[in-house]
């Protein structure tokens, strides 16, 4: 999905920005930013029939398998997006917080395959851009 240096990068500033918080504003940082990136990806999917958006799943410290099964009927962004939540806020501070979407055809999309989201790294990569953009400043000295 996005490249391994877009992963690294993103990686980098988290833990920098991190690192210049105190234990209980690096917590919420971490909260701010997971669910921010969850947002965009959910909000980022192409729609169908809805298989697609509704089978992103999160995992902290394990990444998540299999798919949560096709849907008949499209579905409204909140719901992958509160089903994540719990998820979500028990990552802690050095946590690894896996954010994917395993249908088969998950690479494609991020390859812009779908007019809905043309472009290469069109879900996940332009999700870490954006993020990155928004919060590097914040993170250097």
């Amino acid at each position: 999905m996005a490249t391994q240096a877009q992963v690294q990068a993103f990686t980098a500033a988290v833990n920098k920005a991190i690192d210049q918080f105190t234990a209980k504003d690096a917590k919420v940082f971490l909260n701010k930013i997971s669910i921010e990136a969850f947002t965009r990806l959910v909000y980022r999917s192409p729609v169908d029939t809805s298989r697609f958006r509704s089978s992103w799943r999160v995992g902290v410290n394990s990444r998540p398998s299999g798919e949560t099964g096709d849907v008949d009927h499209i579905i409204p962004p909140d719901v992958p997006i509160n089903t994540a939540l719990p998820e979500l806020l028990s990552s802690k501070i050095g946590d690894v917080v896996y954010m994917v979407d395993n249908v088969p055809y998950a690479e494609e999309l991020e390859h812009g395959k779908s007019s809905q989201a043309p472009g290469p790294h069109a879900i996940v990569g332009r999700t870490i851009n954006e993020l990155l953009t928004q919060f590097r400043p914040a993170s250097t000295p």
